[in-house]
């Protein structure tokens, strides 16, 4: 048997691309924005990332 693995969320490949998009220059909203996002998801996101 296969070992377990997880199925990755769909927003998973868009998340990765945050720390990206941050270094470009981009606030939260545009993030938001241009990942299709909600700001609260963007935002909550940095905030682990810098914890």
């Amino acid at each position: 048997m296969p070992p377990y693995r997880t199925i990755p969320s769909p927003e998973e490949p868009k998340l990765e691309t945050i720390p990206l998009l941050v270094r470009w220059g981009l606030n939260e909203e545009q993030i938001a924005r241009e990942l299709n996002l909600r700001v609260e998801i963007v935002r909550q996101f940095i905030t682990n990332q810098n914890n």
